[in-house]
């Protein structure tokens, strides 16, 4: 498994992290429910894994390439790019469903 960085890569993952971005994923559930005072530490937490899983998942959509075998080399890059897709869609939704009705006790 090796990062392969060529600009039509890192554009595509720029541009995958701007979409994050203008879809709220960088800001805060706090800041998105305008809960004051004190946030549960437990959705830090929970915001900072969607943000990481997004991150995990772009990156492995976008740059890793992975060639498999010694004599006759098999590339898995279209495994990571599914595998990437599945990790942002799951980061998208769960991203979504917590700044919308999260369970703050």
């Amino acid at each position: 498994m090796e990062l392969t960085f060529t600009p039509v890569r890192i554009g595509i993952f720029l541009c995958l992290l701007i979409a994050y971005w203008f879809l709220d994923g960088f800001t805060h559930p706090a800041t998105r429910l305008d809960i004051d005072g004190i946030t549960p530490y437990y959705l830090l937490r929970i915001w900072v894994l969607c943000m990481t899983l997004f991150i995990a998942g772009a990156a492995s959509a976008t740059l890793i390439e992975h060639w498999a075998g010694n004599l006759d080399p098999t590339n898995l890059q279209a495994l990571y790019i599914v595998f990437g897709v599945l990790l942002i869609a799951v980061a998208v939704a769960w991203n979504h469903s917590l700044g919308t009705n999260p369970v703050i006790g």
